[in-house]
């Protein structure tokens, strides 16, 4: 018989000896996911002993995460912002440096609008963004739309809108960053693929080998889709209205000449709480 505390012992020292980054947590995270409660009851519970069949299923996780599969897709969720997404390998796994991006836009929001509101979120993926957006804006006159060139990413879009009570707030549709639309928006937001392909090949194989590469990789300088997404801003963006863009570390400089080339004002490059430059922000005219 194996209690919680040895399975989540052993897991641990299975994961750190094969180098798996934060063992403790990922051990955590797949035992609590293998007998469907909380964290918290994981450890008020920490002696209960783990039934042989669940024990099972567990080690059967572990060697997942020792393939390096991520945890997310393993447990098919993955918190971002104050939601509990559904996520598959059809979508890339949100991330905690993304969330700045989220606060940009409704910082933006809430200090230039008092009346109706759209969002476009282009390469909505999981819907990540536009439904962080859409929650924290849901009593508002807001309307969110997301697109992503991923008829199975928008699948996973619309099924967390419809778990979180969204789907009259935020609609997802399948297309090519802003072609699908003829309409103008007030504000355009976007995470797009920015590793430059040599990097790309170099990464985590917990990405390079499981989540998709359209996501992360960028064309030769991780540039690609910013060249696109601030001319075709121009074409779809109300006048005075915004884009936020989230940016790599090292990027800033170059995405900043292009909006200046594109005639985009009130130019800035937000940093992350680790310093880093994270987010890029600019006006249409004005």
């Amino acid at each position: 018989m194996v209690t919680f505390r040895e399975a989540l012992r052993k897991g641990t020292i299975l994961l750190q000896g094969n180098g798996i980054p934060s063992p403790r947590l990922d051990a955590e995270v797949l035992l609590s996911h293998v007998i469907n409660k909380d964290r918290t009851y994981l450890y008020s519970h920490i002696g209960d002993v783990l039934p042989e069949e669940q024990w099972n299923i567990y080690k059967s996780l572990l060697e997942r995460r020792l393939a390096w599969e991520p945890v997310a897709y393993i447990v098919g969720r993955k918190e971002f912002w104050t939601l509990n997404l559904r996520v598959n390998r059809h979508v890339m796994i949100p991330r905690p440096e993304t969330e700045h991006l989220v606060g940009e836009v409704l910082r933006v929001v809430s200090g230039s609008w008092n009346g109706f509101l759209r969002i476009l979120d282009i390469g909505t993926g999981s819907g990540a963004i536009a439904l962080a957006i859409a929650w924290e804006l849901k009593d508002a006159p807001v309307r969110v739309y997301g697109v992503d060139i991923s008829q199975e990413a928008i699948h996973v879009a619309n099924d967390n809108a419809r778990e979180l009570g969204l789907s009259s707030k935020v609609y997802f549709v399948v297309g090519d960053l802003t072609q699908p639309f003829r309409k103008l928006f007030d504000i355009l937001v976007s995470n797009p693929p920015y590793i430059p392909d040599e990097v790309y090949d170099n990464l985590s194989p917990s990405i390079t080998v499981y989540e998709p590469p359209i996501a992360f990789k960028g064309g030769t300088d991780g540039l690609f889709y910013y060249r696109r997404i601030v001319k075709e801003a121009n074409l779809c963006l109300k006048e005075g209205g915004w884009v936020l863009m989230e940016i790599n570390y090292d990027q800033g400089d170059r995405i900043r000449e292009m909006l200046i080339v594109e005639n985009y004002t009130d130019i800035e490059i937000r940093k992350d709480y680790s310093g880093f430059d994270r987010v890029i922000i600019a006006r249409k005219g004005r």
